[in-house]
């Protein structure tokens, strides 16, 4: 059974871009374009890993990722990578206060390399759990 990625982010392009890598790696997907979408999607579906943008419509990401870290999951930790163009250190230290487990700048990183390092945390998971 494939593993489940929760995407999260606005931009129908890099969201499409993201979506395309992700499968081609062989991750099922899943979208939301704001921040109570992805809350909703991830209390049904527990995903395996969230990539979630900051800048996003009605709610934040940082909100969602306070949200994602402070519910009931019956004990799975869901790896929660932010991944965004907000490059600066008040950015990255308050996602890491919140609790994401890392912080990818969109400009850096190619979709398809988001990926690779997105299979190295399922890899992480299933070696921990």
């Amino acid at each position: 059974m494939p593993k489940t990625i929760l995407l999260v982010e606005d931009d129908f392009f890099i969201r499409e871009l993201y979506q395309k890598a992700m499968e081609m790696k062989g991750f099922r997907v899943l979208t939301a374009v704001d921040g109570e979408e992805a809350i909703e999607v991830y209390e049904k579906e527990r995903p395996d890993v969230v990539l979630l943008d900051i800048m996003l419509p009605s709610m934040s990401g940082m909100d969602v990722l306070k949200h994602l870290k402070t519910a009931v999951t019956d004990g799975q930790k869901t790896p929660v990578i932010m991944v965004t163009n907000l490059d600066t250190p008040e950015a990255m230290e308050e996602a890491q206060r919140l609790g994401a487990d890392d912080f990818w700048i969109k400009s850096l990183k190619t979709p398809m390399e988001a990926a690779e390092d997105v299979n190295h945390y399922i890899i992480c998971l299933l070696y921990t759990s």
